[in-house]
């Protein structure tokens, strides 16, 4: 009898397989197919991610069950699903009243103005390096011209700039600009208040010397107050960087000037006034004091490097005559923020107009202050023509 059962239903398995085996090859080419994400209703109460806290009817109903919460040793969160992506929510706050919820409002970061201007002034920075390192020890002497005796210029320079100020333009084309090779921008007044100080290659003879010693510096002035800085030396791929109230920093590290408490014993940097020979005599008789005292004196051709590892701790002070604004724009902003002192030859806030500063650990600074003193003040120090530099 069994086997008369058998034989009978053989042929009727058979007649069927065909569409059996249909079937099946339909189901799984559906799986293979893009699923769009289940739309969930947004409800009014979020949690602090922004995600949605609760699905509607239906998805409750379809996710209730082993599925629709997952259980921890801590914690017992509920999945809930938007845009596609599932995110753990605490159930001890999605329980909690709505009226509670909505007063936890969303607070993202605020967005902050001055370090987006910082990286759109490294940004810049990176793209004049481009240039100088392009041209590196590539270009000589023979290559540059003499703007005035002992200053040259040379293409990577005026390319260079063109590439900052280029980029900086593009995302804030109504600020002004005061570059060493370009002068000040053609614009009588910034709807902004802000200047944009940039040397594009400080320590051209270096560089042209093929001396591995200089660095570009961009300095952000609003209305009369320093407010950001960059001082990025391509070869190192090193960047300072500093924000008024903020700090300064060496590669995102934060720098202190050091704790050095007077010239004797002192690391310091100077410059030579070589755009200045009629204050040599008094610059030897300040550097002679000087290099009695202290451990050591550096002159690396760099400014703006000089300040920047006075900020870093690295010399214990600087101090130079006869400096353009964007010489020192942006070193001063770092070695204030480091924890420095800033200031002219005889203690003021005269350095940025006149160009003659000292930056340094507060006790090393007022030490050179009294010792520079004895020497010349900064009444008696030549005016510098302002027109170039800072006059509408």
């Amino acid at each position: 009898m069994r086997r008369k059962l058998a034989d009978e239903r053989k042929p009727v398995a058979l007649a069927q397989f065909p569409r059996i085996t249909e079937v099946r090859c339909r189901q799984r080419d559906r799986i293979r197919e893009p699923v769009e994400p289940r739309k969930c209703r947004m409800t009014q109460s979020r949690c602090l991610s922004g995600t949605p806290l609760e699905m509607t009817d239906s998805d409750r109903q379809s996710r209730s069950g082993p599925t629709g919460t997952t259980s921890h040793d801590h914690v017992r969160v509920r999945r809930v699903v938007t845009g596609g992506y599932r995110y753990p929510l605490p159930s001890a706050f999605c329980l909690l009243p709505s009226a509670f919820q909505g007063s936890l409002p969303y607070n993202p970061r605020p967005e902050n103005a001055l370090h987006d201007q910082i990286e759109i002034a490294k940004e810049a920075a990176r793209r004049g390096a481009a240039i100088l390192l392009h041209y590196w020890e590539t270009l000589g002497r023979e290559d540059a011209d003499l703007k005035a005796r002992n200053d040259w210029v040379s293409r990577a320079d005026r390319e260079s700039e063109a590439a900052i100020i280029g980029y900086i333009k593009d995302h804030f084309p109504d600020d002004r600009v005061l570059g060493e090779e370009t002068g000040l921008s053609v614009e009588t007044a910034s709807a902004t208040g802000r200047t944009w100080i940039i040397d594009p290659l400080d320590g051209t003879t270096n560089y042209l010397q093929h001396l591995p010693v200089w660095s570009i510096s961009i300095g952000i002035r609003d209305g009369e107050e320093m407010i950001g800085a960059v001082i990025y030396e391509p070869l190192r791929e090193l960047f300072f960087t500093g924000e008024r109230g903020a700090g300064a920093f060496r590669d995102g590290r934060r720098m202190t000037v050091s704790s050095q408490s007077k010239v004797e014993g002192a690391f310091l940097a100077t410059g030579f006034p070589f755009r200045a020979q009629q204050f040599v005599s008094v610059y030897c008789a300040i550097f002679q004091d000087v290099i009695r005292v202290a451990k050591g004196v550096r002159r690396a051709g760099s400014a703006a490097l000089d300040l920047a590892y006075t900020a870093a701790g690295v010399y214990d002070g600087f101090f130079e005559l006869h400096l353009a604004p964007w010489d020192v724009a942006a070193g001063a902003l770092l070695v204030r923020e480091a924890g420095g002192v800033v200031s002219d030859f005889s203690g003021g806030d005269r350095w940025f107009q006149r160009g003659n500063i000292i930056g340094a650990a507060p006790g090393v600074h007022e030490d050179l202050v009294r010792m520079i003193g004895r020497h010349v003040t900064e009444d008696q120090l030549e005016r510098r023509e302002k027109s170039r530099f800072l006059q509408p």
